[in-house]
């Protein structure tokens, strides 16, 4: 687990509180299995990208957002171009970057 400068990571002018970046990789024959969750403490939601086996009609990955407010999490499927696990971990940093800062408002919230 590590921990994050909201400020850093987002670009923010102001003071930002920390997130927590949980980064979980195993080795598999067939196809690796990785969790990458963000969470920022004291807000009731949480994201991450899993490729875990679980609800493969999505497709091998998905992204998964919680919400405490959430009868069920909302989950969409994810690709990555490269395999390797620092490629698909700055893929989804990149893309934390890009959609956090209106999660969970821009996806919908019963899902």
């Amino acid at each position: 687990m590590a921990t994050l400068d909201r400020a850093i990571l987002f670009d923010l002018d102001l003071d930002a509180d920390e997130a927590t970046l949980e980064f979980e990789w195993r080795p598999r024959s067939e196809r690796d299995e990785f969790r990458i969750q963000y969470n920022e403490p004291g807000t009731p939601w949480s994201c991450g990208w899993h490729q875990d086996g679980t609800h493969e009609n999505l497709g091998p990955s998905h992204f998964q957002v919680d919400h405490d407010a959430w009868a069920a999490p909302h989950r969409e499927s994810a690709s990555f171009t490269d395999s390797n696990p620092m490629a698909i971990l700055e893929t989804c940093l990149s893309e934390l970057r890009d959609r956090t800062p209106d999660l969970p408002e821009s996806i919908r919230s019963n899902p």
